[in-house]
């Protein structure tokens, strides 16, 4: 059953990039099919060719994509994001200068925002699971896709939200040359993704971060 499932996967992407015609294609395509797909497939070349077909649709049928945009993005962060290797890393480019941008041009009409916080926190869920050499370049890759002197500051802020409420994520910590401080991964990750850009980014971005933590409660609500 895998087997005829990862090759009727790869007959589908072949014709699908190499039809000509792909207007007539539109009223029958159906992203979730392709969701469905690669969730009863264990094969990592068919979650790539998945997503390189979801990719190409993004491009002709952005409506299509559009509802199973987020399915999308977390089987990339539950499966693709963990493979180690040049190809996987490729994929994943591939898919987010395809899919991003038809993505923030159908929030434009409603909230750009709240999308790209839920697809920013994806990949930061799926940080610890990330090849810890890939890490930077996926990141890299995603906020550049975005725009970073806008969105740049979600990261750090839900990366280090996720290691305020479930403690640090990436290791347990480098000791300073003092023995004493310790730096947390987490922390350290987040300062070099900041770091990948202009210092007026970097201050834009703590200015919206310092602006969002403003509007957090003083305390912690206590539950009944």
């Amino acid at each position: 059953m895998k087997f005829t499932v990862d090759y009727l996967c790869k007959i589908i992407y072949i014709f699908f990039c190499f039809t000509v015609d792909s207007t007539k294609l539109a009223c029958e395509f159906n992203t979730g099919l392709i969701v469905q797909c690669v969730r009863v497939s264990n094969n990592p070349q068919t979650h790539h060719q998945a997503l390189l077909l979801s990719s190409l649709a993004a491009q002709l049928f952005p409506s299509h994509v559009l509802h199973n945009i987020m399915a999308i993005f977390t089987f990339m962060g539950t499966s693709v994001l963990r493979q180690d290797d040049a190809y996987s890393f490729q994929v994943i480019a591939k898919t987010l200068e395809s899919v991003i941008p038809t993505l923030i041009e159908a929030s434009m009409k409603t909230a750009v925002e709240p999308v790209v916080t839920t697809v920013i926190h994806v990949f930061a869920d799926a940080l610890p699971e990330v090849p810890e050499h890939r890490r930077i370049p996926v990141f890299d890759k995603l906020l550049s896709t975005l725009d970073p002197e806008i969105y740049l500051w979600l990261a750090p802020t839900l990366i280090l939200s996720n290691m305020a409420t479930q403690g640090p994520r990436l290791g347990r910590g480098l000791l300073k040359e003092d023995e004493k401080d310790r730096i947390v991964p987490d922390i350290e990750f987040s300062l070099h993704v900041c770091h990948l850009y202009a210092p007026r980014v970097q201050l834009n971005a703590c200015i919206r971060m310092v602006e969002y933590l403003h509007t957090l409660p003083a305390e912690k609500t206590k539950r009944r």
